[in-house]
C-alpha cells in the first residue's frame, strides 16, 4: 500500500511542476522562426535619435503581457528613455510606458512585461518605439531582420524599410502542447530507469 501510496504522490509532484512549466510566459515570434537570430548576422536601425520605428504584426494570440526585442547600446545611454505605444488598426493606444536605456544590454534581448492586453486574434497591431534625449552617437539600435512578413510594415525614421524586428510578444497561458510532451518526457525517464534498475539488480 506504501508503495502505491508513494507512486501516486511523485506523480502529483511531477504532473503539477509540468503545469507550473506550461502555465508561464511564452513567447511569440513575429519574424521568420528559421531565421537564428543569435548566431546569424542581423542589419541594425541605429539610433533612433529622429525619429521612431514601426513594426506592424498580427495577432496570433487574444492577448499580450509584453514583448522582448534584441538591442545595441551606442554611446552613453544613461539619460536616454526608449518610449513604446502598443496601437490597434484605429491607432488607439492599448498600453505605452517608458524603458530607461540604462537597463538594455548589447546584443541581448530585453523584456518589457505590462498588465494583460486583450487583442484580436486576425486583426492587425502596431508596436512604436521612439527615444528621447539620444543622439546619432548616444542611444539604442534595434536589430531586424532581412525578411519581411507580407503586409506588415515596418517602418525606421519614417521610411518603410524591407526587414521585420527582432521582436517577440510575450504571452501567459497554458500551453497543453507543452505539458503533454513534458509528461511524455517523464514518463520516458522513469520507464528506463525502472528497466536500468532490473537490468542491474
Amino acid at each position: 500500500m506504501k508503495k502505491y501510496f508513494k507512486i501516486l504522490l511523485v506523480s502529483i509532484v511531477f504532473i503539477a511542476l509540468a503545469a507550473l512549466y506550461a502555465s508561464g510566459i511564452h513567447e511569440e515570434r513575429i519574424y521568420n522562426p528559421d531565421f537564428d537570430v543569435e548566431y546569424t548576422m542581423c542589419q541594425n536601425t541605429g539610433v533612433l535619435s529622429q525619429g521612431t520605428l514601426v513594426q506592424e504584426f498580427l495577432a496570433e494570440k487574444n492577448k499580450i503581457n509584453g514583448f522582448s526585442i534584441k538591442t545595441t547600446v551606442h554611446g552613453d545611454v544613461s539619460n536616454v528613455d526608449v518610449q513604446y505605444i502598443l496601437e490597434d488598426e484605429k491607432g488607439t493606444t492599448l498600453t505605452e510606458g517608458t524603458i530607461p536605456a540604462s537597463e538594455m544590454q548589447n546584443d541581448k534581448f530585453y523584456k518589457e512585461k505590462f498588465d494583460t492586453v486583450k487583442l484580436n486574434t486576425g486583426k492587425t497591431y502596431k508596436l512604436i518605439l521612439k527615444e528621447t534625449n539620444a543622439t546619432a552617437e548616444n542611444g539604442i539600435g534595434f536589430y531586424y531582420t532581412p525578411a519581411e512578413n507580407a503586409n506588415e510594415v515596418f517602418e525606421v525614421n519614417q521610411n518603410e524599410t524591407a526587414g521585420t524586428l527582432v521582436l517577440r510578444m510575450l504571452v501567459k497561458e497554458f500551453q497543453v502542447e507543452t505539458f503533454l510532451v513534458l509528461l511524455m518526457f517523464i514518463l520516458y525517464i522513469a520507464v528506463f530507469l525502472k528497466v536500468l534498475y532490473k537490468l542491474f539488480k
